[in-house]
């Protein structure tokens, strides 16, 4: 892993903090070690089989040279590629987009190397999804529709949709653009895709969504877009290796997921992520399913039920500063603060001197750069003058391998904090209720 991601949480723990006001002792560690232990043993010795399949992953890539051809032959074929799918089944795409395509990447094909337009759609919102089938080409568009079950509502809707402009476009040779991902073989997008002769991609069914973000459902989309499938790999292989470490200060991801839990146990109930970085934006957006999604469960603790879990909130630096920061300083005390700060961006200005007024004389001549990350460590160094907790971590530069290294490492920290907190972290029955009800509910209508 050498030193391309950095963590530091000296801001979580007590000793940092006058008179031990706030953070986390060794004595509540030493507290906890039973459970530490059992974590470790659960999610690395003896891994049940949904963990195990998504460090399957990256320990045995599945298809890899048959994705990395298929998204060779969509970008010599197709102006654009349009993810269809809901939750898990894009986030983890659509964070990858954005952390490694050119901010301009939908102006100008230069940006994007010639590679395809790339859209997600993520939302059944008349007005959202129809006006992007209005102003795409669909002669020239592969629509990648991904469900883990084959069954999801919003993502069959959009399909069908889909398929009913295509038709009118192209005839029966529609399905030439259209490809699925899925896991389900007896699902209703597998059937359908047997049929009709469309290339499909399959993943694991012990894979949970949130977690397959390293399986076709992430990679095929990253390889549209001319990302390097072996760097993400082996930046997620590197993090699930850091987290074999039996030594609990050399785990990242375990000693995470310790302190997030004793914050728990602490009442500090939300969990926020702050990179300064535009392009990590979306990867708040997927660690929010992934921590929410995962934790938050109704679980019964020696006969009594206990409801557990921690808020994730998404922010940005520096825009949050002028918006949630103000809560997250003087607010009650019940957050816990990620940051995440990149030490070289692919483009960057200095300041110039003007001699108009405008700034002052610190400011001239520092790199942009200079700017944001002095912004992190002040915001940083005021959440600790307020008494309240934060980690950081400090990636050197925005590329495959970091993306792959961060996103194992949430997936591992959710994995042991499951574990900690004593539940099941791979499933969601109360977000199944909801699907049943909607079925209840337009058959009533």
């Amino acid at each position: 892993m050498g030193q391309r991601i950095k963590f530091n949480f000296k801001n979580m723990r007590a000793e940092s903090f006058e008179k031990n006001v706030c953070g986390v002792s060794d004595k509540e560690i030493e507290l906890n070690k039973n459970d530490i232990k059992r974590a470790y043993e659960n999610v690395i010795k003896n891994p049940s089989k949904e963990a195990k399949a998504y460090f399957d992953l990256v320990l045995n890539p599945q298809d890899l040279d048959k994705i990395k051809e298929y998204a060779e032959y969509i970008s010599s074929n197709f102006e654009n590629f349009v993810v269809l799918g809901i939750g898990g089944s894009a986030l983890g795409a659509r964070a990858i987009f954005s952390a490694l395509t050119h901010m301009n990447h939908k102006k100008n094909k230069m940006f994007r190397n010639n590679r395809p337009n790339w859209f997600i759609r993520d939302s059944i919102n008349p007005d959202k999804f129809l006006s992007l089938l209005e102003i795409l080409d669909c002669k020239k568009t592969m629509f990648c529709v991904v469900t883990k079950s084959g069954g999801t509502l919003e993502t069959l809707t959009q399909l069908t949709l889909v398929i009913e402009k295509l038709k009118k476009e192209l005839g029966n040779s529609y399905t030439k653009n259209i490809c699925a991902i899925t896991a389900n073989k007896q699902g209703k997008l597998n059937k359908w895709a047997t049929e009709n002769n469309i290339k499909t991609f399959y993943f694991s069914t012990d894979v949970s969504g949130r977690f397959s973000v390293m399986s076709a459902v992430g990679l095929l989309p990253a390889a549209v877009v001319g990302a390097d499938l072996d760097k993400i790999l082996s930046g997620a292989k590197d993090m699930l290796l850091s987290a074999q470490n039996e030594e609990l200060l050399n785990n990242p991801a375990l000693y995470g997921a310790v302190l997030q839990k004793i914050f728990m146990d602490k009442g500090l109930n939300i969990s926020y992520l702050m990179p300064y970085a535009d392009n990590l934006k979306v990867l708040s957006e997927w660690y929010c399913q992934l921590w929410a999604e995962s934790l938050g469960k109704q679980i019964n603790f020696n006969g009594t039920t206990k409801y557990v879990g921690q808020t994730p909130v998404r922010a940005l630096g520096t825009v949050d500063q002028h918006s949630q920061l103000q809560l997250c300083l003087e607010g009650k005390f019940d957050k816990v603060m990620t940051f995440i700060r990149v030490e070289n961006f692919f483009n960057d200005a200095i300041i110039p001197d003007l001699k108009n007024g405008l700034l002052d004389d610190c400011f001239k001549n520092k790199k942009l750069s200079d700017i944001l990350n002095t912004s992190q460590e002040a915001t940083e160094k005021a959440m600790f003058e307020c008494g309240r907790v934060s980690r950081t971590i400090v990636v050197d530069k925005v590329d495959e391998y970091v993306m792959g290294n961060l996103m194992m490492f949430f997936m591992l920290e959710t994995s042991f904090a499951g574990e900690l907190l004593g539940l099941n972290t791979y499933n969601q029955p109360s977000v199944e209720l909801i699907k049943v009800n909607i079925k209840k509910m337009l058959s009533e209508k």
